[in-house]
């Protein structure tokens, strides 16, 4: 089996030293498969630093430069499109791909293929996602994930992304979602939703990546900020329970503004209840004290964050934006 490993990269820096050193260590013939980058308008020295690793490579590189930012879909459309071979995998510059996971691939001789990422536990946003995924997805979280087929009607459940992922060219570029020129769509759950129509993704726990969290708190803000008006892009619709479930929240947040207004509740009520279920949901989901205070102060920031980007989202809704 020959396969196309398609990356694309923007202001990726941090990461192409792991990422390259990944890539390198991977036991599969060199003459079976490519790297393709495409650089989606870095404006550091992500491009430089990756000639600069690869100099004694002998792995075959092709790099595409789009010139601007286009987003994710636009590039990594871009690529697959310049890809070699038919059998493409899709990987994160963030990711660290496992030595055997083309060799598995080729065994397990199926696409589309949902691999398993493993969450890096290198800084402090690392240990919060990885606590959250954990208390979130419970028996299909890390070295519990069953194989399994991801369909129509398991779809919203299961845990899923293209943060790697193996899929044929021609199932890929039949899946594309009607719109991805807007960096506010839903570009890869609607992508994975229009292939489980055609074929069912077999999420696996043999081929498998670790996953490098963004190192700073800003990066992180914007990025989960960035996520809301995405989630709203597929979920916000009548047909998913998510619709009923978010506005259920808003008419709770409409009715607790009203009962400040009226002076039938304090603000320092609210806030002392905010804090109660905080601490509660620190103990559930914490197994030990430091992932007790990594959630309590995080989650609450972060789930603000998130809620601000569904509310973005929910407005471009009604007004035919996204």
């Amino acid at each position: 089996m020959k396969i196309s490993i398609v990356t694309p990269v923007f202001n990726e820096e941090k990461s192409m030293a792991s990422y390259c050193k990944a890539i390198f260590s991977l036991d599969y013939d060199i003459s079976d498969f490519e790297v393709v980058i495409v650089d989606d308008g870095s404006g550091d020295s992500t491009v430089k630093l990756l000639k600069e690793f690869w100099k004694n490579s002998k792995i075959k590189l092709k790099i595409i430069s789009l010139g601007k930012n286009s987003g994710r879909s636009i590039a990594r459309l871009k690529g697959s499109k310049a890809a070699k071979y038919n059998d493409i995998l899709f990987l994160d510059a963030r990711c660290e791909i496992f030595p055997d996971a083309l060799k598995v691939i080729k065994k397990i001789d199926y696409s589309p293929i949902n691999p398993l990422v493993l969450q890096k536990k290198n800084n402090i946003f690392d240990l919060f996602f990885y606590i959250l995924r954990r208390a979130f997805y419970k028996k299909n979280f890390g070295e519990n994930f069953a194989q399994q087929y991801i369909n129509e009607k398991n779809f919203d459940t299961m845990a899923k992304g293209t943060t790697m992922f193996f899929c044929d060219k021609k199932l890929f570029l039949e899946s594309q979602p009607q719109n991805i020129n807007s960096k506010n769509n839903s570009d890869d759950t609607a992508l994975l939703a229009n292939i489980v129509r055609k074929k069912p993704i077999l999420a696996t726990p043999l081929v498998r990546c670790y996953y490098n969290t963004r190192g700073s708190f800003i990066q992180n803000i914007r990025h989960i900020f960035n996520r809301g008006p995405k989630f709203i892009d597929y979920y916000y619709r009548p047909s998913k329970k998510h619709f009923w479930l978010i506005n259920l929240v808003f008419i709770l947040i409409l009715l607790v503004i009203y009962r400040i207004s009226s002076r039938e509740i304090s603000v320092s009520d609210i806030l002392s209840g905010l804090v109660f279920m905080d601490v509660s949901l620190a103990l559930y989901v914490a197994r030990g004290l430091k992932d007790f205070f990594i959630f309590l102060f995080f989650f609450p920031v972060f789930l603000s964050v998130f809620m601000l980007g569904i509310i973005k989202g929910v407005f471009l809704k009604l007004f035919n934006k996204l």
